[in-house]
């Protein structure tokens, strides 16, 4: 079976490490080929993707999706294999990610997310990305499951059935693809040995930034996938600020108790809240921005 490996990149020298894990993997060399779509970098990405044997291609319209579409176009492998230019694949990755499609009937396989050695304490307390993949993801408002494009992989026959990804979003792409390929008949599954190792966000402005991000693009995602639904009441961050609110307390008590600081623990709570608080936001803008009635 071959492989079309497509990294998208956007200003982003780390793209040499992933490029290097993905010309160090086990698979066979013939049997995959690397395509990265540099999308309309204005730094010296271009300069050092150019330094290894792989496929360049540029595009310029803006989007993490339609860079992965024209990486499709130029693809030649039986399947697609993705990974973001911040990921570092192990070894073994495309092999374990590929065993899946033995099956005739899975579409897509989502391999499993680790963090790189955090440089931060906001790196540290972050949460993991896609509760590192184990198992496929949910929404609350659609009751099929996801796989994010950090570490997946889809046949080609499907993505060609179906055009690639939905170019209009900027994140959640991922989501609304594995949507389609399972109302298409095909199912989505997961493999944790599978490993690439993502970096999280460096600080809290960056971290809010994310989840902001995924919030007001999952509104987009209920409108598209709503099947009927007029409305939409998002309660996760609620009840998880709730939750926080009822830990501080005993938290405290503790500590004094203890006679010990709990700085990790404060940390944990206050990266808690700011995912919590930045999803809430992100609904609301969400929401205006696509008139939808998703709070």
């Amino acid at each position: 079976m071959k492989a079309s490996v497509i990294i998208p990149v956007y200003n982003d020298p780390r793209v040499e490490a992933c490029i290097l894990s993905l010309l160090e993997q086990d698979y066979p060399k013939e049997l995959y080929e690397i395509i990265v779509v540099d999308n309309n970098s204005n730094d010296s990405t271009q300069e050092v993707i150019q330094r290894f044997n792989v496929k360049y291609v540029r595009e310029d319209r803006k989007g993490s999706y339609s860079a992965r579409n024209k990486g499709l176009e130029i693809a030649s492998g039986d399947v697609a294999a993705f990974i973001d230019a911040d990921c570092v694949a192990d070894p073994h990755w495309l092999s374990k990610l590929l065993e899946g499609f033995t099956d005739p009937l899975v579409g897509g396989i989502g391999g499993r997310i680790l963090k790189l050695e955090p440089q931060t304490w906001v790196q540290a307390n972050a949460e993991d990305l896609a509760e590192q993949q184990l198992a496929p993801q949910y929404l609350p408002f659609h009751d099929a499951p996801y796989i994010v494009t950090a570490n997946a992989a889809y046949r080609m026959t499907v993505l060609r059935m179906l055009q690639g990804f939905d170019a209009r979003f900027q994140s959640g792409g991922d989501v609304d693809l594995a949507w389609r390929v399972q109302a298409a008949g095909f199912t989505i599954v997961t493999a944790p040995d599978a490993i690439v190792y993502h970096t999280a966000r460096e600080t809290v402005k960056g971290y809010f930034k994310q989840y902001f991000t995924y919030a007001a693009w999952h509104v987009l995602l209920f409108k598209k996938h709503r099947q009927n639904r007029g409305f939409f009441t998002n309660t996760y961050p609620f009840s998880g600020v709730g939750g926080l609110l009822f830990s501080v307390m005993p938290s405290m008590a503790m500590r004094k108790l203890s006679g010990k600081p709990r700085a990790v623990k404060k940390r944990e709570m206050y990266m808690a809240l700011v995912k919590y608080v930045a999803i809430i936001c992100g609904n609301l803008y969400g929401a205006i921005k696509y008139r939808v009635l998703y709070f």
